[in-house]
């Protein structure tokens, strides 16, 4: 059928018929969706994981959903191992509720945040799509540049066009130097973030060793982050790494941009995979990174290819930064508006 399931974890599968009315919200009960609020403006089927309402009091659905959405529920938990809510438990929480008309106002200007981060986040799986069919179109050459037309590309290794853990910090580094750490948890897909922590190489720990400069790249061998990598800005220039990286120095006969999107598209997925050893401790050996083979056209056709990838790059990293942005002003809001802080003329 096409009647949703809603259950603790959210929407999981279809049922021929619906047993709860629209609009309906479902509080997931029990397990790891404990607390968690979901809104439906369908007849729905709810799972027992969750608990579901059939009656909002004369209240406004979506204020209601809202507020549902805000508490925090994991102080209410009734379970052991096992997380769960009672409906007996959570009933005497107590809610400052402004009138009817207030609700739906308060409900009418969250709503608009809530479409500006749909129509950002529709946006952002826009231009991921398109960067991806240019990169399959582009770093393969099925598509070319005019001006580069008919030059052939050539079959390199890695190693040939790139140093790879060219420097260290060593033994005799003064102990009173400090620099600033990327650690592992530094790196979100394609980019270092911050803040980064500032150590003294005396009390550092001894895999803060790899030296950075801007244009290097780094790739984790390590989990948590296995198979991580990010491009270093010149914001993290002179910065020090974690020895759970593989820096990669790009060479004069390779352009960084290039080798970074290169490096990190699903042309090189298969290799980087063979180079994984061990089961219980999944590793990369940072000398292997090496050998790792791909396609090289000319240094300007590089460049062309990279800075189309840098701008679509730029891109999505605005509009996930924008979304990121509006979340946090609406959260913001919701707490002056749902405690009643801030009241909205009606």
């Amino acid at each position: 059928g096409d009647v949703e399931v809603i259950g603790g974890g959210g929407p999981n599968g279809f049922h021929n018929e619906a047993k709860a009315p629209a609009p309906g919200i479902v509080i997931g009960r029990s397990g790891s969706g404990i607390g968690n609020a979901w809104w439906s403006d369908r007849p729905f089927w709810p799972l027992n994981t969750g608990m579901y309402v059939t009656d909002f009091l004369g209240n406004d659905p979506r204020f209601c959903f809202l507020w549902l959405d805000w508490i925090d529920f994991t102080s209410h938990n009734s379970g052991g191992a096992q997380p769960s809510l009672n409906r007996n438990f959570i009933y005497p929480i107590p809610l400052p509720i402004p009138p009817l008309p207030e609700q739906r106002k308060i409900a009418d200007i969250l709503s608009t945040w809530d479409q500006a981060i749909e129509t950002s986040e529709a946006l952002l799986d826009t231009a991921r799509r398109q960067k991806r069919a240019l990169m399959q179109s582009l770093l393969t050459g099925k598509r070319r540049f005019p001006e580069f037309e008919g030059q052939e590309w050539k079959e390199v290794r890695l190693g040939d066009v790139a140093a790879v853990d060219a420097e260290s910090l060593g033994s005799k580094t003064p102990d009173e130097f400090e620099f600033d750490y990327i650690s592992l948890s530094n790196v979100e897909p394609g980019r270092v973030i911050g803040p980064l922590e500032r150590l003294i190489f005396g009390e550092a720990p001894s895999r803060a060793r790899r030296k950075v400069k801007s244009g290097d790249l780094l790739v984790s061998t390590v989990r948590p982050n296995l198979l991580g990598f990010a491009k270093v800005t010149d914001d993290y220039s002179d910065c020090i790494a974690s020895t759970g990286f593989a820096v990669v120095s790009p060479g004069s006969q390779a352009d960084g941009s290039y080798l970074f999107h290169y490096l990190f598209s699903h042309h090189m997925k298969s290799q980087f995979h063979a180079l994984v050893v061990g089961s219980n401790y999944p590793a990369i050996n940072s000398t292997d990174v090496k050998k790792l083979r791909f396609s090289l056209p000319s240094v300007d056709e590089q460049k062309r290819i990279g800075q189309v990838l840098d701008d679509c790059d730029a891109e999505i990293n605005a509009l996930s930064d924008g979304i990121e942005i509006l979340r946090t002003e609406k959260k913001a809001l919701m707490q002056q508006l749902l405690t009643g802080k801030r009241r909205v003329a009606v």
